[in-house]
């Protein structure tokens, strides 16, 4: 096969004339006096031997060739990881995932170099520019989708004006009926002759990290409490990472209230919370969200693709053992 794709290669009249082209160049603004040696000590170059036409070409045959055949390697691998992309023994690391890409980004660029030679800033700022026109006018527009919503439907206008109708007064009374019902149901947990004191936790994003610390931290001043963090507690808020932190202790804190034998500040959950989930973020968004978004899924009679949203929740969702594995 190599033998095969080999003559093709030296068939490509284009190529060869374009490396002798800058051979030439090369030849007429760089001087070359030492280079490293097989045991990577300088060496002066012996300027009475010359390279002829034949061996340069016979190089870069070589090298030709072997840049087609990692490149194939590489787009083979991408389409083989794509297939096995839910098989967790198939998703390789974060870091690999990166490496890949920029990979990718750096044969391309090769190319557009090689090709284009001087031009080649040029037609890679124009390219640029081209790419940020077309997902201007939505031309690679992805759907992110929240799973269990209709999306057949006419979508809701989200404008000033749309925001305007809405803050209306029977919407303002309606939401300090709602508020003031929920607050009357907090106060009725305790002694009517004393005045509780009431919570409100905030936890910051910050993704991982922030998920991680805002769950110890909630074990720890509920602990030191008595537990009685999450009874004074009223409202949970925050953004990113701390919220999900916040709704994995918030739903061990209910299973226990509804009798389930469970220790709230064992540090396994810690444990489990903390455990990776970013290799499967990546895998899934180098993989489906940038080259194959053609997996799909059914969640309640509706498909949906296999994103990078979907890769996380079913990781976390296993991490943590399904406890919050709850539809809103």
């Amino acid at each position: 096969m190599s033998g095969k794709l080999n003559e093709r290669l030296r068939r490509t009249v284009v190529s060869r004339v374009n490396i002798m082209a800058r051979y030439k160049t090369a030849k007429q603004r760089l001087r070359v006096d030492y280079y490293l040696a097989d045991n990577l000590l300088p060496k002066r170059v012996n300027n009475r031997n010359t390279i002829d036409r034949a061996t340069i070409l016979k190089v870069f045959d070589q090298n030709h060739l072997n840049s087609v055949i990692i490149q194939s390697t590489i787009f083979a691998l991408i389409l083989f990881l794509g297939s096995y992309s839910d098989n967790p023994y198939f998703q390789i690391p974060a870091g690999a995932s990166v490496i890949l890409l920029l990979t990718i980004v750096t044969m391309f660029i090769g190319a557009l170099n090689f090709w284009l030679r001087g031009w080649a800033f040029t037609a890679l700022l124009v390219l640029i520019l081209l790419v940020n026109s077309l997902i201007k006018w939505e031309f690679f527009e992805l759907n992110y989708q929240a799973y269990g919503l209709k999306y057949d439907t006419r979508k809701a206008a989200y404008t000033l004006r749309k925001i305007k109708e809405l803050s209306d007064d029977e919407n303002f009374i309606d939401d300090v009926r709602t508020t003031t019902l929920a607050l009357d149901n907090w106060r009725a947990k305790f002694p009517k002759d004393k005045k509780p004191k009431i919570v409100f936790v905030c936890s910051s994003g910050g993704g991982h990290r922030a998920c991680i610390w805002t769950m110890r931290t909630l074990q720890h001043v509920d602990s030191t409490l008595g537990g009685q963090l999450m009874e004074h507690t009223m409202l949970m808020t925050g953004a990113s990472g701390g919220m999900i932190g916040a709704a994995y202790f918030r739903e061990l804190y209910l299973q226990k209230l509804l009798g389930e034998n469970i220790d709230i500040y064992a540090p396994a959950y810690l444990n489990n919370i903390a455990r990776d989930h970013l290799n499967s973020i990546a895998f899934s968004w180098f993989i489906s969200d940038i080259f194959f978004q053609t997996k799909r899924f059914t969640y309640r009679g509706d498909n949906y693709n296999k994103d990078r949203c979907y890769a996380y929740e079913e990781q976390l969702n296993k991490n943590t053992l399904g406890i919050i594995d709850k539809p809103l």
